[in-house]
């Protein structure tokens, strides 16, 4: 029993079907900690495409998400990397407003091993056809009793 009490704090990465990862979040968190990458938000006021494809560009920048209209999540490399960025982003006329470096999360670490983002959510949407007097498309809930 102590060795699935063990397993219930770990968490497994699956990529196309693999295992690559299966530990607690703390210390797959440690992965991208571990190595020379540094997770960014930045808070731009004047974010544009041409702002993003820059930092895009850049050698030092694994990825770049971007969040919401003014913030983007940017994953780099190396120890002077948040200078860099900083520099690039003045050279092309970013009004930077916030920049945090923040831990990573799961998905970080998911990127972090596998090169690639977790994809969007699939929102399966079911259509009941309903049955009188219930609304359309909807279908009342019977208990059942055995």
């Amino acid at each position: 029993m102590a060795e699935a009490d063990m397993l219930c704090d770990r968490i497994g990465i699956i990529d196309k079907g693999n295992i690559v990862a299966l530990d607690s979040p703390a210390n797959l968190k440690k992965l991208v900690n571990g190595t020379d990458t540094t997770v960014l938000d930045i808070q731009i006021t004047n974010l544009t495409p041409a702002i993003i494809v820059a930092v895009q560009a850049s050698r030092l920048v694994q990825t770049v998400t971007q969040e919401d209209e003014t913030h983007i999540k940017a994953h780099v490399l190396g120890p002077n990397a948040f200078d860099t960025i900083i520099d690039l982003l003045r050279k092309h006329g970013a009004k930077v407003a916030l920049v945090r470096n923040i831990e990573p999360s799961l998905e970080d670490v998911f990127l972090h091993l596998t090169g690639r983002q977790v994809r969007e959510k699939v929102t399966e949407t079911v259509n009941h056809r309903g049955r009188g007097g219930h609304g359309p498309g909807r279908r009342r809930a019977t208990a059942r009793v055995r």
